[in-house]
Protein backbone atom coordinates (compact mmCIF):
# COMPACT_ATOMS: atom_id res chain seq x y z
CA UNK A 1 0.00 0.00 0.00
CA UNK A 2 2.93 2.57 0.79
CA UNK A 3 4.08 1.53 -2.76
CA UNK A 4 0.80 3.10 -3.85
CA UNK A 5 0.87 5.94 -2.01
CA UNK A 6 3.94 6.58 -3.14
CA UNK A 7 3.17 6.41 -6.91
CA UNK A 8 0.23 8.42 -6.82
CA UNK A 9 1.43 11.68 -6.45
CA UNK A 10 4.34 10.84 -9.14
CA UNK A 11 1.45 9.92 -11.40
CA UNK A 12 -0.52 13.35 -10.89
CA UNK A 13 2.47 15.37 -11.40
CA UNK A 14 3.25 13.81 -14.72
CA UNK A 15 -0.65 14.24 -15.53
CA UNK A 16 0.10 18.11 -14.43
CA UNK A 17 3.26 18.27 -16.68
CA UNK A 18 1.41 16.42 -19.49
CA UNK A 19 -1.80 18.96 -19.21
CA UNK A 20 0.56 22.01 -19.47
CA UNK A 21 2.02 20.85 -22.29
CA UNK A 22 -1.11 20.45 -23.92
CA UNK A 23 -2.12 23.70 -23.14
CA UNK A 24 0.61 25.49 -24.23
CA UNK A 25 0.67 23.68 -27.36
CA UNK A 26 -3.05 24.93 -27.77
CA UNK A 27 -1.65 28.34 -27.11
CA UNK A 28 0.71 27.96 -29.75
CA UNK A 29 -1.30 26.89 -32.40
CA UNK A 30 -3.61 29.50 -31.78
CA UNK A 31 -1.28 32.02 -32.38
CA UNK A 32 -0.07 30.64 -35.30
CA UNK A 33 -3.91 30.15 -36.89
CA UNK A 34 -3.90 34.39 -35.74
CA UNK A 35 -0.81 35.06 -37.37
CA UNK A 36 -0.71 33.28 -40.35
CA UNK A 37 -4.50 33.57 -41.87
CA UNK A 38 -5.85 31.23 -44.52
CA UNK A 39 -4.89 31.83 -47.98
CA UNK A 40 -7.51 33.85 -50.09
CA UNK A 41 -9.63 30.87 -52.47
CA UNK A 42 -7.75 31.35 -55.65
CA UNK A 43 -9.66 32.60 -59.13
CA UNK A 44 -11.39 30.22 -60.90
CA UNK A 45 -10.21 32.39 -64.33
CA UNK A 46 -7.32 30.92 -66.16
CA UNK A 47 -5.58 31.58 -68.74
CA UNK A 48 -6.10 29.08 -72.37
CA UNK A 49 -2.45 27.79 -71.72
CA UNK A 50 -4.13 26.69 -68.24
CA UNK A 51 -2.13 27.85 -64.69
CA UNK A 52 1.37 28.72 -64.49
CA UNK A 53 3.58 26.77 -62.55
CA UNK A 54 4.78 28.14 -59.34
CA UNK A 55 8.44 28.76 -58.56
CA UNK A 56 9.14 27.65 -54.77
CA UNK A 57 12.62 28.89 -53.32
CA UNK A 58 14.57 25.70 -52.25
CA UNK A 59 13.01 24.27 -48.71
CA UNK A 60 9.82 26.42 -49.52
CA UNK A 61 6.53 24.68 -47.63
CA UNK A 62 3.70 24.08 -50.40
CA UNK A 63 0.23 25.08 -50.16
CA UNK A 64 -1.60 24.30 -47.07
CA UNK A 65 -3.38 21.18 -46.66
CA UNK A 66 -6.98 20.40 -46.19
CA UNK A 67 -6.17 20.23 -42.06
CA UNK A 68 -5.93 24.11 -42.56
CA UNK A 69 -9.48 25.07 -42.90
CA UNK A 70 -9.19 28.64 -41.43
CA UNK A 71 -8.37 31.23 -38.63
CA UNK A 72 -11.46 29.98 -36.44
CA UNK A 73 -10.79 26.26 -37.18
CA UNK A 74 -9.89 25.43 -33.66
CA UNK A 75 -6.86 22.03 -33.41
CA UNK A 76 -7.19 19.87 -31.07
CA UNK A 77 -4.35 17.21 -29.86
CA UNK A 78 -4.24 13.72 -28.14
CA UNK A 79 -1.67 13.16 -25.26
CA UNK A 80 0.33 10.71 -25.72
CA UNK A 81 -0.16 7.48 -24.35
CA UNK A 82 1.01 7.28 -20.70
CA UNK A 83 3.86 5.66 -19.79
CA UNK A 84 3.02 1.80 -17.91
CA UNK A 85 2.56 2.01 -14.42
CA UNK A 86 4.31 -0.46 -12.12
CA UNK A 87 1.73 -3.09 -10.93
CA UNK A 88 1.50 -4.32 -7.02
CA UNK A 89 0.61 -7.66 -6.17
CA UNK A 90 -0.70 -9.10 -2.95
Amino acid sequence: MSQQEQTLPVLIERLTIANLRYHHLEAMIQQLHERFPAPAPASTATSASGPEPTQRAPGAVGPPGPETLGPTEVTHFRPAPPLPCPTFSG
